[in-house]
């Protein structure tokens, strides 16, 4: 009824709502994050530097096994107190 009586009445400008900033949905947002860390990522392993042969305490099938080149690990001669 009150919108029948009250239809040819501009709206009061306290009662109007004002229009909302513009957002992304939150998916693409979430889609862009992801994108943007596996490309972190890659560029990331393009850019550092190759590892250093492992250390000795490894022991000499790990070195071996490794495949980058480094020498095999000499096996530590066991000492008797």
């Amino acid at each position: 009824m009150f919108t029948r009586l009250t239809w040819q009445e501009a709206m009061p400008a306290r009662e109007q709502l004002r229009r909302r900033r513009w957002r992304p949905h939150p998916g693409i947002a979430i889609a862009i994050a992801a994108a943007l860390a596996v490309a972190l990522v890659v560029v990331g392993s393009l850019v550092s530097p190759p590892r250093a042969c492992p250390p000795d305490r490894l022991g000499p099938v790990i070195a071996r096994t490794m495949g980058h080149g480094c020498p095999a690990a000499t096996t530590p001669v066991p000492t008797t107190r």
